[in-house]
């Protein structure tokens, strides 16, 4: 029931109620607008002197007259003021009665439990920070009291859209930013990254240089897929993720597995407790430094260079799908549209969509915590290795790291892992070799932060090879190669 009609039916019942005293009330107050009009003329001194002339005992009615229209006006006040504190006190108490009705059947006393396709408790309480004395706490103390127990499972409460210097937002100071313009300018996915990326927790501050930043970010996600759709031809391989085979894979791709593992626990992990924004961080920051700047970055050779029959080949393609698959099914909540236009790319012959594909389910057997302590390990390797690079590159001494030839000094714990890997192929230039720590050899790159690595850069010598770029004086490991 509206204010409305609350008002309405109020106002019917209760004047209806007193409508007798209300005519008494009138009643009165007409003699008392008479009575004091015909004071005022028994007072006027022209008809005054016309009276006591022709009869004197009237004026022993004037005191008796002014009496009576005061004693009138007093019990006609009274009633007056007592019909309408009764009326109002009724009004005060129906209000409130209708208003804690209102908060009980606006909860979950009338929505779930009212409803067969609603359970009661609710799942979730979702509203605004302003709410905690308000709606959230009614409806506790209601149910507590009525129900012995909470009106629902989880509670989840918000920050309000401010704008990028944390102002609220409002026509007059202009601030405005309208989902319409963010629409046209930056699409729907952008709007939803933005959403995603912001800690609900606090207001959430929006403008278009923020809207910027996401835009740059939701970038580098459309790269990740426009390198996986392009080494798959577009074609998608479904991937049995139970399959023993999987586990025979080099370590780069078991390792890279592992890396799936955890963000799939992550991911699971921040669904249940809604921490969307680190979800998302941690896929862009999957997207962006595990694949990009790290494993595609070392595939590509085996992907461009190397043969069809290639196992090493064979294998990060099959890693791919699985990558292509999963990161559909992970970012499809927020990117809806982005990963439905890449589902029907890969699915053309289907009518199906990405919305009503469940999460993919990742095995327990991909967790390799002695393969990730290695690569970890050697992580810390490539990144003097780059860093050296790039010094002598800032130097115009290298062009790409494909020009390179390092000599990499290191102590015990890492030349073991070393040995083990292409270090070539690893750190992405034409030639590498692990030699024991030297701590008399100078010239030596290092970083403070890292001990046991040192990195001796030097220009590679030889012939480039046309297909993968390495320069060598012998003939290139790459079977596909012309050297």
């Amino acid at each position: 029931m509206t204010d409305k009609e609350i008002i309405k039916r109020l106002y019917k019942e209760y004047v209806s109620r007193y409508l007798k005293k209300f005519f008494l009330a009138l009643f009165f107050s007409i003699i008392i607008a008479g009575s004091t009009a015909a004071v005022a003329w028994l007072l006027d001194p022209a008809i005054k002197k016309i009276f006591v002339e022709k009869n004197k005992e009237f004026m022993l009615l004037i005191p008796i007259a002014i009496i009576l229209v005061f004693t009138i006006k007093g019990i006609s006040l009274y009633l007056v003021r007592t019909t309408m504190i009764k009326v109002g006190a009724s009004i005060e108490k129906e209000v409130q009665q209708n208003l804690i009705e209102a908060i009980i059947k606006s909860t979950h006393s009338f929505v779930l439990e009212k409803r067969d396709d609603l359970k009661w408790p609710a799942s979730m309480y979702l509203e605004g920070s302003d709410q905690h004395r308000g709606w959230f706490h009614s409806s506790l103390l209601e149910s507590c009291g009525t129900r012995g127990r909470a009106p629902y499972e989880s509670i989840l409460s918000h920050g309000f859209v401010v704008d990028g210097k944390g102002f609220k937002m409002s026509k007059s100071t202009g601030n405005i930013v309208s989902p319409a313009d963010i629409l046209k300018k930056y699409g729907a996915d952008i709007l939803r990254v933005w959403v995603a990326a912001s800690d609900y927790a606090e207001d959430l501050r929006l403008d278009f240089s923020i809207l910027d930043q996401h835009a740059e970010s939701y970038r580098k996600i459309r790269n990740t897929f426009r390198f996986l759709l392009g080494n798959l031809q577009d074609q998608k391989t479904d991937i049995n993720f139970n399959s023993d085979k999987v586990l025979n894979w080099p370590d780069l791709e078991k390792y890279m597995l592992h890396k799936i593992y955890l963000l799939d626990q992550n991911y699971k992990f921040y669904f249940r407790e809604y921490n969307f924004h680190k979800l998302y961080k941690d896929l862009l920051n999957f997207c962006s430094q595990d694949l990009s700047a790290f494993y595609f970055d070392i595939r590509k050779d085996t992907l461009y260079c190397d043969g069809k029959d290639s196992q090493t080949r064979k294998a990060c393609i099959n890693l791919l799908n699985i990558l292509l698959d999963s990161l559909l099914k992970w970012f499809a909540p927020i990117l809806s549209f982005t990963t439905e236009e890449i589902y029907k790319i890969v699915n053309k012959n289907e009518n199906d969509s990405i919305h009503l594909k469940n999460f993919p389910d990742i095995p327990l057997a991909w967790k390799n915590d002695h393969l990730f302590k290695k690569w970890s390990k050697l992580n810390y390797v490539r990144q003097v290795c780059n860093s050296a690079i790039e010094v002598k590159r800032s130097n115009k001494e290298l062009g790409s790291s494909l020009e390179a030839d390092l000599e990499i000094y290191l102590d015990d714990q890492y030349l073991k892992l070393a040995k083990e890997i292409n270090l070539s192929e690893y750190c992405i230039t034409s030639r590498a070799i692990a030699k024991p720590f030297d701590d008399k050899k100078e010239n030596l790159f290092q970083i403070e932060n890292i001990s046991g690595v040192k990195v001796l850069v030097k220009k590679a010598k030889g012939k480039k090879c046309p297909r993968c770029w390495k320069i060598t004086n012998n003939k290139c490991d790459k079977n596909m190669c012309a050297m």
